[in-house]
């Protein structure tokens, strides 16, 4: 939320390329209108952060409101709003607006979650069925276990058959990006997302052709 101009670009960039979206894009499905209403509730929460009380706080009560009703289209709402709270205190929004925000995101969420219980007995409403089958008979702990694979797989391990050296090749970029992100100044921030850009546009290129 508090980074520059040039890493703020390099970052839609990389939304674009290395996400669904252009391909989501294209089609009106429910994570369509969750995405709108996520990134319109960052637009808000990052513009409070340069607002004064009143102002701030009406910003930041819109932004967990459309937040939380985010969640009624996508459950992975629940993380980008909890991502959102945890980016508003690390940028120092201070505990009353992060209580605002919060407090309205709940507001929103709440009767969500009374109506799911009552329909399907979970607050992941009908979706729940389905999340029950994931990892099937695993144990929470083994699922917990297994998150390191499931990265492995996704960022280590193309449908190319690329040598191990070459799948770390191909994940450097990023995780360059999340290790400079936390706690590299702003030039190597920049040189990061940069290269993870020239990976992704080449491998864009590649795919189409």
């Amino acid at each position: 939320l508090g980074a520059s101009g040039a890493v703020r670009a390099s970052s839609v960039l990389l939304c674009g390329l290395c996400t669904p979206l252009a391909f989501y894009s294209q089609t009106v499905l429910e994570i369509t209108v969750a995405s709108a209403l996520l990134g319109v509730a960052a637009l808000l929460a990052l513009v409070s952060l340069k607002k004064e009380s009143a102002s701030a706080f009406a910003l930041l009560c819109a932004a967990g409101l459309l937040a939380g009703l985010s969640a009624a289209f996508r459950e992975e709402a629940y993380l980008v709003s909890a991502a959102l709270l945890f980016a508003l205190a690390f940028c120092g929004a201070g505990w009353r607006r992060c209580l605002a925000f919060a407090l309205f995101c709940g507001l929103a969420i709440l009767p969500l979650w009374a109506f799911n219980i009552h329909e399907s007995g979970s607050i992941f409403g009908l979706h729940a069925k389905i999340y029950a089958t994931v990892g099937g008979n695993q144990t929470f702990w083994q699922k917990l276990l297994s998150l390191p694979g499931n990265a492995y797989f996704f960022l280590l391990k193309p449908q190319f058959g690329a040598p191990l050296l070459g799948r770390i090749v191909l994940a450097f970029p990023f995780l360059l990006a999340l290790a400079t992100g936390i706690y590299g100044n702003e030039f190597f921030r920049i040189i990061a997302l940069g290269l993870c850009e020239l990976e992704t546009v080449a491998n864009f290129f590649a795919q189409a052709l």
